[in-house]
């Protein structure tokens, strides 16, 4: 039996509560999460896997076809994350892949460093397209107002924050950017230190 389930569904209270179920299926249309499916059978297994999937019709700039992310939560618990500070490039997982719970093994498979534990941004020093989401190279730490028209020639930036004090717009107000351009403008915690960098998106 398949159940279809909204993609709010807490995927480990679901195990819990059904008891018998084999896959589960975090199904993607163009990156966004749309679905949660539970393939159930009368015995059930010991451990369930879990595959994320992302459908793309290359309409949205993306490659047609189908990514896919697999793995189990047994994995993920015993996948030890290794922290760093921002280094050259930042990596951000798809969302599909972040709601199946791959916090820890995501990282691990692509040999990337975790900024923080509740921060779901990944570094390194090498750049890897194969990653199942976006990629940014930093190219200033600590951006300020007084630096801000050198680093963002165009007055804007694309803002967004992870795990960090401030709203994007209370960030754009401090800089004195608009909003857009081709530059980010993006904060978050790491393990030591808040960071705020800008940076240019490479995928």
């Amino acid at each position: 039996m398949l159940i279809k389930a909204s993609p709010l569904l807490d995927l480990h209270q679901g195990l819990i509560d059904l008891k018998t179920v084999d896959r589960v299926f975090v199904v993607a249309v163009e990156n966004e999460c749309k679905e949660v499916l539970l393939m159930c059978s009368k015995a059930g297994v010991a451990e369930p896997s879990v595959m994320g999937v992302n459908l793309s019709s290359g309409f949205s700039g993306n490659q047609a076809g189908t990514e896919v992310f697999s793995f189990t939560f047994a994995e993920e618990k015993d996948t030890r994350s290794v922290f760093s500070d921002p280094l050259t490039y930042l990596y951000e997982p798809h969302s599909w892949i972040l709601k199946a719970g791959a916090f820890k093994t995501v990282g691990y498979r692509y040999g990337l460093s975790k900024i923080h534990i509740n921060t779901h941004l990944y570094t390194s020093d090498q750049f890897d397209e194969t990653f199942p989401g976006r990629i940014f190279k930093i190219e200033d730490l600590k951006p300020d107002a007084n630096k801000s028209k050198t680093i963002f020639p165009e007055g804007k930036a694309n803002v967004f924050v992870r795990n960090y004090p401030l709203r994007p717009d209370e960030l754009k107000k401090k800089l004195k950017i608009g909003d857009g351009g081709d530059k980010y403008l993006i904060g978050f915690s790491g393990a030591k230190a808040k960071f705020l960098v800008a940076a240019m998106r490479v995928k």
